[in-house]
């Protein structure tokens, strides 16, 4: 089999699907879940009997813990024949063997702990050979991959496959495909939510669409949702189109917006405003690491931004709606470059203290709002 490029995206595997080619290997990397899991669905449909689907269809999910992944067991399940489907499909979730280490440190630190214990408890044997040393899993991921059967197609959904495992890598492409699949681009994502409501016989206007986009933080798995609360919701009004106050009554929280607002408000020296947006969001139980990432997150777009000059070019460099830019690069003239780097590094430290256990997650947002409150007034 010709090698395939490393290039390969969500477009070319459809593509594919569409004129019946079906590899037996697929290893989708990358951070769209909601292509990733569409493209799943699509090669589901093409291979699988409904009616021996719970005979036929084997899944795992390993939650990025390559140590418990049973790769013997997932050699038999590859070469187990189908019943009645065309053939058998089996689909390996966030197995994370595809990058260097396969684990944490932490899972590192308790497989070396373990097998020291095993030797102190027997010191005249020989050392234990650690099952999950690298090249020993290499190894056993190169048999997995050279094993398959063609009664059989063997899924990989991963976040990132590390090109340094040259060899494993090649073998993938010689196998079947390596594909990254990443978020499409604006005009792609305009025309797609565009045509998701279209379905539904609902029209929305570019602004509107935008608008709706950016509350969603281009984010497909949630669009989807958000679409079909707000179609159901705009056909029991009798309309066919939809505007923003719709998107807002019936849209989950905005923390993107609400993010925004706080800033806003400490550029404006604020802090009642923006201590009151804070409270609001901890009232809806947002996660408060996500609250701290999404502020960090924020900040250094407005770093970017006051860099950029301008919003055209921020739009450019940042690739997001203009109107978005339009709004950063206002919000930044609100701040200096210094103040932004040193709110960015508190930010940072805030972070690090959280996650060495050196201070509860809540208490180091409040405490950093406390700081930067302090600095603006």
């Amino acid at each position: 089999m010709a090698k395939q490029k490393e290039s390969t995206g969500f477009k070319d595997v459809l593509s594919e699907l569409k004129n019946g080619i079906i590899q037996p290997l697929y290893v989708f990397e990358g951070d769209e879940v909601y292509l990733k899991n569409k493209l799943l669905k699509a090669i589901e449909s093409l291979l699988i009997e409904p009616s021996t689907k719970p005979l036929d269809y084997v899944s795992f999910d390993y939650s990025n813990q390559s140590s418990k992944v049973n790769i013997g067991q997932l050699s038999v399940e590859t070469r187990t024949p189908p019943f009645l489907s065309k053939r058998r499909l089996v689909v390996v979730k966030n197995s994370s063997l595809f990058v260097l280490g396969g684990k944490g440190k932490k899972e590192e630190k308790i497989q070396s702990e373990e097998s020291q214990d095993e030797q102190d408890e027997n010191p005249g044997e020989n050392p234990v050979e650690n099952p999950y040393s690298a090249k020993d899993r290499q190894s056993q991921i190169l048999s997995l991959i050279q094993s398959g059967s063609d009664s059989c197609c063997l899924i990989f959904i991963e976040d990132k496959v590390d090109k340094r495992l040259k060899a494993i890598v090649e073998k993938i492409q010689e196998t079947g495909t390596l594909a990254l699949i990443t978020k499409p681009d604006l005009r792609e994502i305009r025309l797609w939510v565009k045509g998701e409501f279209a379905k539904s016989e609902i029209s929305i206007t570019a602004d509107v669409c935008d608008y709706f986009i950016d509350r969603n933080d281009s984010n497909l798995q949630s669009m989807v949702c958000e679409i079909e609360k707000i179609v159901l919701f705009v056909q029991s009004k009798g309309k066919n189109s939809v505007d923003k106050q719709e998107i807002d009554e019936i849209g989950s929280s905005d923390l993107k917006g609400s993010i925004f607002d706080i800033v806003d408000a400490l550029s404006k020296k604020n802090a009642q405003e923006a201590y009151r947006l804070l409270e609001l969001l901890l009232v809806q139980k947002q996660p408060i690491p996500l609250i701290s990432f999404m502020l960090a997150r924020h900040i250094r777009q407005l770093i970017t931004a006051k860099e950029s000059g301008n919003a055209d070019s921020i739009a450019r460099r940042m690739k997001i709606i203009p109107f978005v830019s339009n709004k950063l690069f206002y919000q930044a003239k609100n701040f200096s470059f210094e103040s932004l780097e040193d709110l960015y590094k508190e930010c940072f430290e805030s972070d690090l203290a959280v996650k060495t256990s050196k201070i509860q997650d809540r208490l180091a947002l409040e405490t950093l709002f406390a700081s930067t409150v302090h600095k603006i007034q």
